[in-house]
């Protein structure tokens, strides 16, 4: 049994994400198609002799008992049912909360693989899949960290066929990160929120995402219109994204948009002009500007992985 391990847990986008119905237990039903990026959180995990599980590193304030990664961690040595076993944990966080990129979840699964190893399980990831759910819809999808259409509450994953996968694996992404954290229950309690897009079959949503030129154009989030009704500075950034020329989508329950390019240096200019522009923008006194600044908007390019 090893004694220390260290892990990248990658960020995600929801290239579309539609919402398909609601469940009589509350949860809703989705169809999205989740990838990928290289932006990460990095976990480090240390083997604890006493039998306790604790965190070296606060998140943001939230508290121990109620972490994510802390919860993976107790879940795991309760389903296996071995009380000695501990861990130290530490992280440092780079994927901004409340966001849209999946950062918490994807510690969660990270720290469900994690300890598999360092405490020397041996699980299968379907094994791992029950207890990811029980963490969170979007836990699921990062024990497997490839492109993946995602259904149900996030227990259905679909690893993205190969000519599909093949067309998005050089696409450059553009992040737009507001300092806004966006509480999920809040989008989704929204009575405003569109919750009947037509249910498709895998088969049918793969076609349809052959059809599509380029591929991440297909579909919408059915989350978006709630943020930005709720969040006038999100309309405002979005409609003054789109006067410099740039279409964008929000990714899961936001706050962040992105746009796609084809290449590294597409990307690099985009950044460029955002920077530019928003810099421009600072200088006015109008009623926009603002509200833009009051997002403190960054701008970043990340690849996809």
């Amino acid at each position: 049994m090893m004694s220390a391990l260290t892990i990248k847990a990658p960020a995600k986008l929801n290239l579309f994400l539609h919402v398909t119905g609601r469940r009589e237990d509350g949860y809703h039903l989705l169809q999205s198609l989740f990838v990928p990026i290289a932006c990460y959180d990095h976990l480090s995990f240390k083997l604890d002799v006493h039998g306790q599980i604790r965190r070296l590193t606060d998140n943001a304030g939230i508290a121990e008992a109620d972490d994510l990664v802390i919860k993976a961690a107790h879940g795991l040595r309760n389903l296996v049912g071995r009380a000695d076993l501990g861990v130290a944990i530490a992280l440092q966080k780079n994927i901004p909360s409340g966001a849209g990129l999946g950062g918490g979840s994807s510690d969660a699964a990270a720290t469900l693989m994690a300890l598999n190893q360092l405490w020397d399980l041996q699980l299968r990831r379907d094994e791992l899949l029950p207890l990811a759910l029980q963490l969170g819809a979007d836990v699921p999808f990062f024990l497997y960290q490839e492109a993946a259409l995602v259904e149900g509450i996030g227990e259905r994953i679909t690893p993205l066929r190969q000519d599909l996968r093949e067309r998005l694996a050089g696409a450059h992404y553009v992040l737009l990160v507001p300092k806004l954290a966006i509480p999920t229950v809040s989008i989704f309690r929204d009575p405003c929120l569109k919750r009947d897009t037509s249910q498709l079959s895998v088969a049918q949503l793969e076609k349809a995402l052959a059809e599509t030129e380029p591929l991440w154009r297909y579909g919408h989030n059915d989350l978006e219109s709630v943020a930005r009704t709720q969040h006038p500075a999100l309309e405002a950034m979005v409609q003054w994204l789109r006067d410099l020329g740039i279409e964008v989508r929000m990714s899961g329950a936001g706050s962040v948009f992105f746009a796609v390019c084809h290449t590294s240096q597409q990307a690099e200019e985009m950044v460029a002009q955002v920077r530019q522009a928003y810099a421009e923008l600072l200088q006015r006194t109008d009623a926009v500007a603002e509200l833009l600044r009051s997002l403190a908007l960054r701008c970043v390019a990340v690849a996809a992985i």
